[in-house]
């Protein structure tokens, strides 16, 4: 009987902590699952302060170990999985971003997009290819007599030992900087940053070229395919011919693409990442200004009158002055619409952001418009990023942070482009 009581106490024990383990499970049992938990921040050091300190090494395309624990707090924008960077992940704070070299493959299983990451850097090395920014090992290719160290891939091994996931990083995100070009890119600080370049062309395509075919069509170099940009003279999209929509044909309209915006020498490389970074441009796509100095806010002008209306910084000055409950007066308001809209659902209005100029970053919200008059617009009337409409309504500063037009259909469009919205 002892004997058997014993046992029953031993199985109950068991269940108890079986139904524990499964009840209140860790919330970090997925990060610990991967890297070395033993890492701890005891210098944590920004991307561009790391690029700024090995400069010289970088841009000699040679290399220097880092022999102090030094750490990185980053969050993974690109990786292998649509198998166009090969062997390699990016990596970025709010200062900029940096190429990791790892011999492994399958790495966004550990090192997904959008994964926060602290980087141990003791131990590795740091330095150039193309004046690339790259993070790894030392490497001499045995075949070449005479060859001198560059950085290499850090085994699968040395990676584990590296680099230990941690929780989101506030203000860290995979949002890409979407431009028209990169003529205010610097080529030191910005390279390795996600980009979209939104309504550009691929030089060539005809409906049929594809972007890395393998028959001898199209040059080769790296196992990869440049291909040209219209009107931009040192940017090139590059893809390898492993990559999974190598075989993709060239779409012949005006697309967006995604991708690390790498460096080789004084050229941008576009390195999409996957399939879903190549699409159609919309038109609508509002463009950062980066890499350059931002623009000063345009001085407010004008009286809100019909003969006078607001530019975009006086109409925001109106509704700070106003403040969260609505204006009783309208205003007449005169801007240029730097992300479009699209009329739907059968409600006759539309909503679009509007600035003193294209490039504007200090935007003010035309909620919810009417047309010419207070019409109704049918499903489908569109307005366009760049057009020029002049809009009259009350405001108000939308809980104390969004200056817009208040009121459902309570503010119209008076023109667009001069002529009346119907």
């Amino acid at each position: 009987m002892k004997t058997r009581n014993i046992i029953l106490l031993a199985l109950t024990a068991l269940l108890t902590l079986s139904c524990h383990s499964w009840d209140d499970p860790s919330q970090e049992a997925g990060q610990q699952s991967y890297g070395n938990q033993y890492i701890q921040e005891t210098n944590v050091v920004t991307i561009d302060a790391l690029k700024t300190q090995y400069k010289n090494v970088i841009n000699g395309n040679s290399l220097t170990q880092i022999s102090k624990p030094t750490q990185l707090k980053v969050i993974v924008t690109g990786n292998d999985e649509g198998s166009n960077l090969y062997k390699q992940i990016y990596v970025a704070d709010a200062t900029g971003s940096i190429c990791i070299s790892i011999n492994k493959g399958g790495i966004f299983s550990e090192a997904a997009t959008g994964q926060c990451m602290l980087i141990e850097l003791e131990g590795l090395y740091i330095g150039g290819y193309g004046k690339q920014p790259q993070i790894g090992i030392s490497y001499t290719n045995p075949t070449k007599e005479g060859a001198t160290p560059q950085v290499g891939r850090m085994s699968r091994y040395d990676w584990q030992e590296h680099f230990k996931l941690i929780p989101a990083i506030e203000g860290l995100n995979v949002k890409p900087v979407m431009v028209g070009n990169l003529a205010s890119f610097n080529l030191e600080k910005d390279c390795g940053k996600l980009v979209t370049l939104v309504g550009v062309k691929l030089k060539g395509a005809d409906g049929k070229i594809t972007f890395a075919p393998q028959d001898g069509s199209a040059s080769i170099v790296g196992g990869c395919v440049n291909r040209d940009i219209e009107g931009m003279s040192n940017v090139v999209v590059r893809t390898s011919t492993y990559a999974k929509f190598a075989a993709m044909i060239m779409p012949t309209e005006k697309v967006n693409i995604t991708g690390i915006a790498a460096r080789y020498n004084d050229t941008w490389q576009i390195m999409p990442r996957s399939i879903d970074d190549i699409t159609l441009t919309t038109g609508n796509e509002v463009l950062d200004i980066t890499g350059g100095d931002t623009p000063a806010p345009a001085e407010a002008k004008g009286t809100g009158t019909k003969d006078d209306p607001f530019n975009i910084a006086a109409a925001i000055a109106k509704c700070e002055e106003v403040g969260e409950t609505a204006s009783t007066e309208k205003y007449y308001i005169k801007g240029i619409v730097v992300k479009g809209g699209t009329v739907s659902g059968g409600y006759g209005n539309v909503t679009f952001d509007m600035g003193d100029t294209k490039e504007s970053t200090t935007l003010f919200k035309a909620y919810q418009v009417a047309g010419t008059d207070g019409a109704k617009l049918a499903d489908g009337y569109e307005v366009k990023a760049g057009d020029e409409v002049v809009i009259y309504g009350p405001v108000v500063n939308y809980k104390g942070n969004t200056p817009e037009t208040s009121g459902k259909s309570a503010a119209q469009i008076v023109t667009i482009n001069g002529k009346k919205a119907e």
